[in-house]
């Protein structure tokens, strides 16, 4: 079984939900006070809405394995930094990787953020980030120690 990753298709939608929803009941379990799981059915809406990306800014990669999708991966260019700004004026490709927890340690995740990088190098990013929750340790350590991406910052929340 290898893992081919393409541009996401307006039949890919449900499936991409699936992903997505399957990524929001992880991080829900992480912790239900930031994340919570969302209807299916809108989330499919809204991935027919936008498929096949249009924006020139943004890519929707599917990781396909044997004909089903099992990961998915949106990759978007960031605003460059202003002049008045304390980051250097550097293009930066935000990361977003999902894959199904029975197709996890496949190499599907690695695929995926392998093109998003691509892509983004293609349109002019310098740099790619991404986010992960810091109770999230297996994504973590994927990130860090497969992909290289090294910790720049904490984000610090506070509910009121």
């Amino acid at each position: 079984m290898s893992v081919s990753v393409r541009h996401a298709r307006s039949t890919d939608a449900g499936d991409a939900a699936a992903v997505y929803v399957s990524s929001a009941e992880h991080h829900h379990q992480l912790d239900p006070t930031l994340y919570r799981i969302p209807d299916l059915d809108a989330v499919t809406s809204r991935y027919r809405d936008r498929l096949p990306t249009t924006d020139q800014g943004a890519a929707l990669l599917v990781g396909d394995l044997d004909g089903q999708v099992v990961g998915t991966c949106q990759v978007r260019l960031m605003p460059k930094p202003s002049g008045a700004s304390m980051l250097k004026p550097v293009t930066v490709a935000e990361v977003d990787v999902a894959v199904l927890p029975d197709f996890r340690g496949r190499g599907v995740g690695q695929a995926l953020v392998a093109h998003a990088e691509a892509w983004a190098k293609e349109h002019g990013a310098g740099r790619t980030m991404l986010n992960a929750h810091a109770d999230n340790v297996d994504a973590l350590h994927f990130y860090t120690e497969r992909l290289a991406y090294r910790t720049i910052g904490t984000v610090l929340s506070k509910e009121l």
